[in-house]
C-alpha cells in the first residue's frame, strides 16, 4: 500500500465515508456524516500537517464530537501501519486539534476542521 492509498484506508476506518476534498460527490450522493480530507505527499522522515473535516447535518454537535473523539483516540493509540518502503505515522496536530465551524449556506451544518501530522518513515 503506497502513502496514497494508507491516508484513504485511514480516514475510511471510522464507519462514516471519507472523501479526498477534490473528490467529493455533489450533495444528492452524500449521506451525514461525512469526512473530507487533504490528502498529502512527501519524502521520508519528513513530518506533513494537514487537515480533514467532519461534516454532518444535525441540530447538535453529539455525532461529530463522537466521531471526532474517536478519530483522537485512534491517533493516540493506532501505531505506525506499514506502507510501501516504510511506515506511516499519524499524530495530532501541534496546534488544535479538532475546532468547530459552521457554513454560513446552512445553519444545520455542523463542521468540525480536524487537524494532524502525517510522516511517512522509511523501512531499515
Amino acid at each position: 500500500m503506497d502513502k496514497w492509498q494508507a491516508q484513504l484506508n485511514f480516514w475510511n476506518g471510522f464507519g462514516v465515508p471519507a472523501y479526498e476534498a477534490n473528490t467529493v460527490p455533489d450533495a444528492k450522493g452524500l449521506t451525514y456524516p461525512y469526512i473530507t480530507y487533504s490528502a498529502v505527499g512527501g519524502g521520508f522522515e519528513e513530518p506533513i500537517v494537514t487537515s480533514a473535516s467532519i461534516w454532518d447535518m444535525s441540530a447538535t454537535w453529539a455525532r461529530a464530537d463522537a466521531l471526532s473523539d474517536l478519530i483522537e483516540h485512534t491517533i493516540r493509540t493506532m501505531g505506525c501501519p506499514k506502507i510501501d518502503g516504510g511506515r506511516m505515522r499519524v499524530t495530532i496536530g501541534e496546534t488544535t486539534f479538532a475546532q468547530n465551524m459552521g457554513d454560513p449556506d446552512n445553519d444545520k451544518i455542523r463542521r468540525k476542521l480536524l487537524t494532524v501530522t502525517f510522516e511517512f518513515m522509511k523501512e531499515v
